[in-house]
């Protein structure tokens, strides 16, 4: 079973800044032998589905790939299961508290990683159930612009890969990766034929993901003809999260 570490409570502040800065020494991917140690296989076949309770938390480092800076180290708690799944964001930023809602774990109503939250008219799979390798789902749907409040269009390819054991500063996990192609419409007007690219690396043992990276790319339209960026292909940031800490909630009674 993978290792699972459910508080950093005593890291001090020059402990905590070695532990953010070993992650963001990591490969995007750090691939290692299987969770249950030497001799130990991949699992095979389907993941069991996600089992989430009231208080869940998970705890991540969240960094920038081009450059290894500290962004920031969020936490997900689960406040609700139903009707609908809730999670709280707690950010170490200012500002940077969110919400996110599912209509199941994990398929999303609401997505907050985009630095707004985009509310999609249809549910949308962040991992799409069964989880099994060699899945694939397409979505085609819109989200409400934060900012205009006007739809936009948004539609992605999702494919499940295989098993890998993956490292993060949470400890070792055998995982299925799982990634998404997005193209959607960009809520700022200076960019067009946006893509982007988000994959998660998804643990059975914690019931989510223990890392996820995501970029993306754009057209430039400027502000006229003569703007020397307009027709110029952008980048967004390149971000990767990697768990930190898990810790499950107790059964009641």
């Amino acid at each position: 079973m993978a290792q699972r570490r459910t508080a950093d409570a005593g890291l001090t502040d020059p402990a905590r800044r070695a532990l953010l800065a070993a992650a963001a020494a990591l490969p995007a991917c750090t691939v290692v032998p299987p969770a249950g140690g030497p001799g130990a296989k991949l699992p095979t076949g389907p993941a069991p589905a996600p089992v989430v309770r009231v208080g869940d938390r998970w705890r991540y480092v969240l960094i920038d790939r081009l450059d290894g800076r500290w962004l920031d180290e969020p936490t997900w708690e689960v406040v609700e299961v139903a009707p609908e799944l809730r999670l709280g964001i707690r950010s170490r930023r200012p500002g940077g508290n969110a919400e996110e809602r599912y209509s199941e774990p994990w398929v999303a109503l609401t997505e907050s990683l985009y630095g707004a939250p985009y509310a999609y008219r249809d549910p949308v799979p962040v991992v799409p159930g069964p989880i099994e390798p060699g899945r694939t789902a397409a979505t085609s749907t819109s989200y409400i612009d934060p900012t205009t409040q006007k739809r936009k269009l948004w539609s992605q390819q999702l494919r499940i890969g295989g098993w890998e054991t993956v490292e993060v500063p949470a400890g070792r996990y055998d995982c299925l990766k799982v990634s998404r192609t997005i193209a959607f419409e960009s809520p700022d007007s200076d960019r067009t034929a946006a893509n982007r690219s988000d994959t998660l690396w998804y643990a059975p043992a914690v019931n989510r993901w223990v890392q996820r990276e995501m970029r993306g790319d754009y057209t430039a339209t400027g502000m006229g003809a003569n703007n020397p960026s307009t027709g110029v292909r952008g980048r967004e940031d390149w971000l990767l999260w990697q768990l930190t800490a898990y810790t499950r909630s107790p059964v009641a009674g």
